[in-house]
């Protein structure tokens, strides 16, 4: 039997962290001000300069989750949600392995 591994990277989302995070401020408690479209990883960009066709450096603007570095990946928005995130990707894993 041939053992397979896979490892799966977890995103919290900070939209979703930074609603639920507050800072203390002396005695006051101030929230921080989210925007959770602008703040979301699904709308984080990653930029790089390249050679174009005619040798002149060029600027890339990708969406960073396009050249994310893990090939399995789940986005978690609600930490709540994470027992049923992890069933379901072990229930997914057991499917691949057993497929083959």
């Amino acid at each position: 039997m041939e053992l397979r591994i896979m490892t799966v990277f977890i995103v919290l989302d900070r939209s979703a962290l930074a609603a639920s995070t507050a800072a203390t401020v002396g005695d006051d408690v101030v929230a921080a001000p989210v925007d959770p479209e602008k703040d979301s990883i699904m709308n984080t960009q990653h930029v790089s300069f390249v050679k174009g066709p005619d040798g002149k450096m060029e600027m890339r603007v990708e969406r960073y989750l396009d050249t994310f570095p893990f090939k399995f990946y789940v986005v978690l928005r609600d930490i709540h949600g994470l027992p049923a995130v992890l069933a379901e990707t072990l229930r997914q894993y057991f499917s691949l392995v057993g497929g083959e």
